[in-house]
């Protein structure tokens, strides 16, 4: 072997000996290996966008069933579905405290389910033959589909669906328009409504059918719940946070809300209870007091509950405003309360 050959061989070998030892040290230093197993993977289909192309149209006070007669033959609106709102009396199990109040809707299934979207496409079926509950509602009560629901008066509801809750809108419940009636849910709470052409000339063909209605406009995306009322938390939610609170049977079970027309337009109302309603945590309480709701969101309801109806009440004139619950009469008797959360503990809360 020439000396030339020879520098070449040895050349080789360190040019071989650096590449080995490079790599051993890339490897080493873990900057370099195998992709994470899901980064290679083809990413699944997107959830389908929820209530695109639709409009929530709501009103203090809700509409009548003539004014959804008037939405719907405006030549600006394609599609409507009439959302009505109420509260489920759920049986509690509790003695003396029968009443779990669960935020409902009541809506045609077949212009609800073309509104949500592809992702509705089963509500129509479901709702067919009993009640949809949202997932938070069936954890809160651990239902699956099959079981019943059970209300008071021994009446009861099969559970046909579990959805996400933002298919309902945040709400624990869905029924059909027929069932609702027969549950007192009866009142158009808000309407999701496909406009033909663009949003202003929709608004400017609503405002001039409704007169002088004040009509509040929201497209899917504005808020975190695509729902009627001011933009607070679903009732679903505060439950999954502080938990039930069972109450005697209360009016709401068999009647309208107890804010009337003029407390809900000039944002003043107090609710009735046979009982103080317990006084919830003073995290819960700070929640509805550093955000107040605006004014008439239990009359947007349709049906309040005092659940509902304490959260969505400023405190009426000369009241001082405090979390904390008023003088009043003792348990059992018939109250008229204006501040959030008055009264004392419930001796039967389920849950928090």
């Amino acid at each position: 072997m020439s000396a030339r050959q020879r520098a070449l061989v040895i050349l080789l070998s360190l040019l071989v000996g650096m590449a080995g030892t490079a790599l051993l040290l890339i490897a080493g230093s873990g900057s370099v290996g195998p992709l994470p197993e899901h980064s290679v993977k083809a990413s699944g289909p997107k959830q389908p966008p929820l209530f695109a192309g639709e409009a929530l149209i709501s009103a203090n006070g809700g509409f009548s069933d003539a004014e959804v007669r008037r939405i719907r033959g405006s030549v600006r609106v394609s599609a409507i579905s009439a959302v009505r709102t109420g509260y489920l009396p759920v049986a509690s199990g509790t003695a003396g405290y029968e009443v779990i109040p669960v935020e409902t809707i009541a809506i045609e299934p077949t212009a609800y389910a073309p509104a949500v979207g592809r992702a509705g496409a089963r509500l129509e079926a479901m709702l067919a033959s009993g009640v949809v509950l949202s997932r938070s509602a069936a954890s809160l009560r651990t239902l699956r589909v099959g079981q019943r629901l059970e209300l008071t008066k021994r009446r009861v509801l099969e559970v046909t669906g579990v959805v996400d809750d933002h298919l309902l809108g945040g709400y624990e419940a869905a029924v059909s328009v027929e069932r609702g009636e027969r549950l007192g849910i009866a009142r158009v709470a808000y309407a999701l409504v496909r406009a033909r052409g663009g949003l202003d000339t929709l608004k400017t063909s609503l405002r001039r059918l409704l007169g002088a209605k004040p009509l509040a406009f929201w497209l899917p995306g504005q808020r975190p719940w695509f729902r009627g009322g001011d933009g607070t938390h679903p009732l679903a939610q505060v439950k999954l946070r502080f938990g039930e609170f069972p109450e005697k049977p209360p009016t709401w079970a068999s009647g309208p809300s107890r804010c009337s027309a003029r407390s809900a337009a000039t944002g003043w109302c107090s609710t009735t209870s046979r009982r103080p309603w317990p006084s919830w945590s003073g995290s819960a309480s700070r929640v509805w007091s550093t955000s107040p709701p605006s004014s008439g969101s239990a009359a947007a309801s349709g049906s309040a509950s005092p659940t509902a109806a304490a959260a969505s009440c400023r405190p009426a004139p000369g009241a001082s405003g405090s979390t904390s619950p008023p003088a009043g009469p003792a348990p059992g008797s018939t109250a008229a309360w204006s501040t959030p959360w008055p009264g004392t503990a419930s001796p039967g809360a389920a849950g928090g």
